[in-house]
């Protein structure tokens, strides 16, 4: 089935739901029935819950899956991840598994230092730990672009998607820049974009350890990783060097995109308790 239409038929049949937390909107699918619950959050450039579909159709055939969409106004990591507990309480998710793609990485590492209780696992996938000097790029960069206009920014995410889809057939590449110039962080009025860079920013150096929480590991990489540098997929391993490591061939940053079996299978056996 042709990848617009699968999208066609995940939306109609899982209705996105809605939760105001703090005066910020919040989105998520709660879809899925197993008795582990999986949450799963996407990467920068994008908010909506459903960003993740082929991930979330794959999972909820054996999982409970709460696919969560970032508030746009949601400006610092406090409110994301109270953002995220607010939403596990009101579906009565006591603990879950979590995956984050890329800033998802960051966001469910921070709700693990918050709420190390009601984290059972991790799978990270292509995300890492900045180093020092681009920790420094970054809080030199981040508040300039921040106040570029809306134009310049929406221009900046469509090119960046060009490019990290030009190995993914033509077909699936041009639904996938459909979706990309329809997403919230597109529309001049919305402030998502904006608040998703202002809280890039707040990270800073609030992940520096993965201290307070030590539970089971998976990290998912691409031998093409254009994301993040080796040395920075370095030291997030050694924040948890337990962690069971997984490197995609030939797949980019958009791994769970363009190599979305071998993606599925990974977080599949992970979850199962079985060797990739």
């Amino acid at each position: 089935m042709p990848i617009s239409e699968q999208y066609a038929h995940f939306r109609e049949s899982h209705a996105v739901a809605h939760l105001t937390v703090s005066g910020n909107e919040w989105t998520f699918i709660d879809t899925g029935t197993g008795k582990q619950t999986v949450v799963v959050l996407p990467g920068g450039g994008a908010i909506e819950a459903d960003c993740m579909f082929p991930v979330v159709s794959a999972l909820e055939r054996q999982y409970r899956v709460i696919a969560i969409g970032y508030a746009p106004t949601a400006i610092t990591v406090k409110e994301v991840v109270e953002g995220i507990r607010a939403v596990l309480d009101d579906r009565g998710v006591e603990h879950c598994c979590m995956l984050g793609h890329s800033l998802g990485g960051f966001v469910e590492r921070a709700f693990a230092q918050a709420y190390p209780q009601r984290v059972d696992s991790l799978i990270i996938a292509n995300s890492a730990v900045y180093t020092p000097g681009r920790m420094l790029l970054i809080r030199i960069l981040l508040p300039v672009a921040i106040v570029l206009p809306q134009s310049v920014l929406a221009s900046a995410i469509r090119s960046k998607f060009e490019r990290l889809l030009q190995t993914v057939p033509e077909s699936d590449r041009e639904f996938w820049m459909s979706y990309v110039n329809k997403s919230e962080v597109m529309n001049p009025k919305s402030r998502g974009l904006r608040s998703q860079l202002r809280v890039m920013l707040d990270f800073r150096d609030k992940l520096a350890t993965a201290t307070g929480w030590n539970g089971r590991v998976l990290i998912i990489e691409s031998a093409e990783e254009t994301g993040f540098t080796l040395k920075e997929r370095q030291i997030l391993r050694s924040y948890y060097p337990g962690a069971t490591i997984h490197i995609i061939a030939g797949a980019g940053h958009l791994s769970f995109i363009t190599h979305t079996e071998e993606f599925d299978g990974t977080v599949g056996n992970f979850l199962a308790g079985r060797k990739s």
